[in-house]
């Protein structure tokens, strides 16, 4: 019983040796996974399968340990480097969305006086939101945030704009009232309370 034991740790110690070796090339087979997040999640759990399997003989501990970390390593580093770069392409993102926000509120800031006035702000604001439909997600933090600020100024437009016409179409119907019947001047305060009720 006693030259069995540590026959069976040698071969403990193989079979560990196998096993560890299966997980390296499982590993590395993940440098090639064009999922970043799948690659991730499957070295997690190559990890925690790592911490479950034994010891193998101390000649070869260090070897398998480092070609495990190394594949690992440049895993985490693909996630790192996905991670920064998508970041960085939401901070440009919130650039150019408050590049638009701040042109929206500059246009409807402008006083407008005429139905082709509005109908260009009109024009330019549509394409503008076309636009913001094109660009990509922001930082989460600031998403709600900046689409609020530019759909306001857009609701605040298309509210005043209805107003706007609403006005003249009002004035229009009331002169044509004063052209079919002059004496009649209940359009008059009509017009005048409408006017004092949409300032």
């Amino acid at each position: 019983p006693g030259l069995d034991r540590p026959l069976k740790t040698d071969r403990d110690l193989k079979r560990n040796l196998e096993q560890k070796i299966e997980l390296c090339e499982k590993v590395e087979e993940l440098l090639v996974d064009t999922s970043i997040t799948d690659s991730f999640k499957k070295l997690q759990q190559y990890r925690e399968l790592w911490r479950t399997i034994g010891p193998v003989p101390s000649d070869k501990n260090e070897e398998i340990w480092a070609r495990f970390c190394n594949a690992a390593e440049q895993i985490d580093q693909r996630r790192r480097d996905f991670y920064d770069q998508r970041n960085e392409e939401m901070d440009k993102n919130l650039l150019a969305k408050t590049a638009l926000c701040e042109k929206a509120e500059e246009l409807t800031a402008k006083q407008l006086e005429s139905m082709n006035a509005w109908n260009e702000i009109s024009n330019e604001l549509n394409d503008m939101l076309k636009v913001w439909k094109t660009i990509g997600p922001v930082p989460k933090e600031m998403n709600e945030e900046i689409w609020v600020r530019f759909k306001s100024t857009l609701d605040k437009f298309f509210e005043n704009k209805k107003k706007y016409f609403l006005l003249v179409s009002y004035v229009c119907n009331v002169f044509l009232h004063y052209l079919n019947h002059p004496k009649d001047y209940s359009y008059k305060e009509a017009l005048e309370n409408w006017i004092d009720e949409n300032k």
